[in-house]
């Protein structure tokens, strides 16, 4: 906690006046970046004046900005959940409620797809989230043909098409 506080500017006191111990600012910290990042994704799934391939680019590009902003975090909380029941419980919390929030738009892709019975809501977020990851691991970004935006473009058309 010393470290913490030297790094952040603030007391030692400060720091524990708001978090009782490191466990306790770890899971914080998970909560403030995953609940951004879950804000963001209601914006755009909310946002009706957007087309339904409009909003799935947004909500790729989205998630790309937060692979790319919290990717050291990310892979850290991966290898712990892998060890901790506690932090993989966190995270599959957080995954069911970004796709409970993604629900009605994974529905209007179903139906647009005439897709009925073949797949769930979920199965549709785990696919954009997942494509969206490995695409950003196969391919170096900014590059002139390969940026987030590009990337986001592909990845709606293949949902999509």
């Amino acid at each position: 906690m010393n470290q913490i506080a030297t790094e952040v500017g603030i007391t030692k006191a400060a720091l524990y006046y708001h978090f009782q111990n490191k466990h306790e600012l770890f899971f914080h910290s998970i909560d403030t970046s995953t609940d951004i990042f879950i804000s963001e994704i209601q914006s755009v799934v909310t946002t009706e004046s957007l087309t339904l391939h409009e909003r799935i680019k947004k909500l790729v590009l989205v998630h790309i900005h937060f692979i790319l902003n919290h990717h050291g975090f990310m892979n850290y909380l991966h290898q712990k959940s892998q060890h901790d029941e506690t932090i993989l419980t966190l995270i599959q919390q957080k995954r069911k409620q970004i796709a409970d929030i993604m629900e009605p738009l994974c529905k209007q892709i179903i139906t647009t797809k005439k897709m009925t019975g073949t797949i769930s809501p979920t199965e549709i977020t785990n696919a954009i989230m997942g494509l969206t990851k490995g695409m950003l691991c196969e391919q170096p970004l900014n590059t002139p043909t390969n940026n987030p935006e590009h990337i986001a473009t592909k990845i709606t058309t293949i949902l999509l098409s």
